[in-house]
This record gives structure tokens, C-alpha cells and sequence, in this order.
């Protein structure tokens, strides 16, 4: 016979959990698309470009989705098992004789799903994502949700040329926008190019594309080309730009962890890429555990929850959980914590509290 939270309880435990957290990411998903469509509707300088804002909210989705995993998670949760215990199958499963494992088991499970999800999305879409919606928001004149221009990784002097690099369109490095490169020789500025993109083949190295191409000869001799697309004499390779202009949250895992080891070698700051770093293992396990946190604060509520009320809960654990990942995001920001210990503070958090629950349910049972 198979054990209890193997068979049709077990099913419909992880059916409902994973259908409930389905069903509440896609409410938030509609959501941000209906009030930022219009918001970013209002921005765009023609109707003609209704196509690329339609582009631009579907290419945001991934990144919405990222920043709602938690809320989802908890909200889903919470909604699934409280309509279980309202319904009175897991009363009816305890007074059988059956553990709370019938319920934890199936939840463990369905947030190592989840989990998946969520690290899957954040290496192979997320980083796709950011670099498409960048570049869409410069081709309809929007502001970034996030200014680029003025940050300290978006200006780098490397030998004779100084570099600003607004943004990357590509992961690894292979496609850049708002470029402007200097060249100095014996302390005199000789060579300037403004250029919307810097892009790299393997066939001709980097090509600037609708540039402005200027050379200062003398004292006052300036020459000035506009060029659709030119090859450019650069020796710096596309991990040279992750390195040291690659927003850490916007680079996948492989050019995150060069990233960090090329900047360790050279003796930039890392904080910032290190904190990112560690929070790619330490948030999808924090997903999966939130999943259980959910699950037993369900069963403490009470053996009649209200719809109103499991949404309350999983809401307030989900708010809860967000507050706790800015709070250790901004005290690495401000070295008050080193990365590490700020990475895994909401994953230990959740865990204690999660452990705690559990460990109440087992003592307790729902017919206490």
C-alpha cells in the first residue's frame, strides 16, 4: 500500500497549491499589465508605436514575475490549504489517524516546483528580459524603471580610452547601448564616438551602429563623420563590458560568477555582485520553504478559515517575506552586513519560522 501522502490526498494537495499560485501570478501579471500599459501608453511619443508598447509589457512579464514570486507563493499557499481545512478533508485525515506529513509532504513538493520555476526564469528569461525591455524604453523615448546613465559601473577607463556604456542588450556582453568612448593621448582628448549601439561578431570584432565619429588635430582642428555602421579598433572583449558595466541582478549565472571573480582579480568592488551571487541558491530555497511556511500557518489558524482570512495570511507572509529581502538587500547596500550573511538572513528567517510551525502542527494536530 502506498503511504498516505503518496496517494489521492497527497494529489490534490499539490494540485491545489500549484494551481492556487498559478492563478494568484497571473492575477499579478494582469494586473501590472493593465495599469502600466496605460502608464507607459501615455509616454510613448506616436500611436504608431502601440505595437512595440504591447511588445514592451509582455517582454516586462518575466521581470514582474520575479518580483512577485514570494507574495504568490504565500497568497497560493495559503488559499489551497485553507480551502482544504475549510472543506474539512484534512480534519477528516487527522482524526483518521493521519500525520500532519499527509499535508507537508505534498507542500514541500509543490515549492520545490515552484522553486524551479523561479531559478529557471531568473537564469535563461530574466536576464533576455531586462536587456529587450532596455532597449525597447530607449526606442519609445521612455525613462527606465531603473536609471542607468550616472552609475559608477557605467563609467571605466581601460589604457588610452575612457568608456560609458548607458546599458547591456545582451547577457553576455555582446550588444551595447548609449555608448560614448574617449581616447587620450599624452593628456589630450584626440578621438570621440557617440554611438546608439556597440555591437560584437566574431567575424569583425566591435562595430559602432549610428554613430557620430569626431577627431580633435591640433589646437582647434575638428573633423566630424556620421556613420550608419563602422568597424571599430577596440581590443576589449564582451566580458570586459559584463565585468564592469552588467547590472548584477540583469547577467546570468555563468557571466555573474566572471564577473565577480574578474573583479576580485583586478581589485573593483564586488559587494554588489557577490550579494547577487549568493542570493541565485539562497532565494529559490527560500521559495520552497516559504511553501511550507504557508502550509503550517494555515493549520494554526483554525479549522474553519475564511477565504478573507487565507488570503490575509498568505498577504501578510508574503509582505513580510518582501520586507525582509529589502531589509538585507539595503544592509549589504550599506556594508552593515557583509553578502553572504545578508543572502541567506530571509532564507534562515523562513526556515525557523517555517521549522517552528511544523513542529506545532505535529505536537497539536488541526482538532486541537
Amino acid at each position: 500500500m502506498r503511504a498516505p501522502w503518496r496517494g489521492l490526498f497527497a494529489q490534490l494537495v499539490l494540485r491545489d497549491i500549484t494551481v492556487h499560485v498559478a492563478l494568484t501570478v497571473a492575477a499579478g501579471l494582469l494586473l501590472f499589465i493593465a495599469v502600466d500599459t496605460v502608464e507607459t501608453g501615455n509616454m510613448a511619443r506616436n500611436a504608431e508605436d502601440a505595437g512595440m508598447v504591447l511588445e514592451l509589457e509582455l517582454t516586462s512579464l518575466p521581470i514582474v514575475f520575479q518580483q512577485i514570486a514570494a507574495l504568490a507563493a504565500l497568497i497560493g499557499t495559503c488559499t489551497a490549504v485553507g480551502g482544504l481545512v475549510r472543506r474539512g478533508e484534512v480534519v477528516a485525515l487527522f482524526g483518521a489517524g493521519a500525520s500532519p506529513g499527509v499535508v507537508l509532504k505534498p507542500a514541500l513538493l509543490a515549492g520545490l516546483v515552484w522553486a524551479a520555476t523561479y531559478a529557471g526564469i531568473t537564469e535563461w528569461v530574466t536576464p533576455w528580459a531586462h536587456a529587450r525591455t532596455s532597449q525597447l524604453r530607449r526606442t519609445l523615448g521612455i525613462p527606465s524603471h531603473r536609471p542607468e546613465s550616472g552609475r559608477p559601473q557605467s563609467w571605466f577607463a581601460v589604457r588610452d580610452r575612457i568608456f560609458r556604456v548607458n546599458a547591456l542588450e545582451d547577457p553576455e556582453g555582446e550588444a551595447l547601448a548609449g555608448i560614448l568612448i574617449l581616447k587620450v593621448e599624452a593628456g589630450r582628448l584626440v578621438e570621440r564616438w557617440d554611438a546608439e549601439r556597440l555591437v560584437w561578431s566574431d567575424a569583425e570584432g566591435w562595430a559602432v551602429e549610428r554613430a557620430v565619429h569626431r577627431r580633435f588635430e591640433g589646437d582647434d582642428g575638428l573633423s566630424t563623420q556620421r556613420v550608419a555602421r563602422q568597424p571599430v579598433p577596440l581590443t576589449e572583449r564582451p566580458e570586459d563590458f559584463v565585468r564592469s558595466v552588467g547590472i548584477p541582478e540583469r547577467l546570468a549565472l555563468r557571466p555573474l560568477a566572471s564577473a565577480v571573480a574578474a573583479r576580485t582579480r583586478l581589485g573593483q568592488p564586488t559587494e554588489a555582485h557577490r550579494l547577487e551571487l549568493y542570493r541565485r541558491a539562497a532565494l529559490p530555497l527560500t521559495l520552497w520553504l516559504a511553501v511550507a511556511l504557508g502550509a503550517a500557518a494555515m493549520l494554526a489558524v483554525g479549522r474553519r478559515p475564511t477565504l478573507a482570512g487565507a488570503l490575509g495570511v498568505g498577504a501578510l507572509l508574503g509582505f513580510s517575506l518582501w520586507i525582509l529581502d529589502e531589509v538585507a538587500v539595503a544592509l549589504a547596500s550599506t556594508q552593515a552586513l557583509s553578502p553572504g550573511p545578508a543572502a541567506l538572513l530571509p532564507l534562515v528567517l523562513v526556515g525557523a519560522a517555517a521549522a517552528a510551525g511544523w513542529a506545532r502542527a505535529y505536537r497539536r494536530g488541526i482538532t486541537d
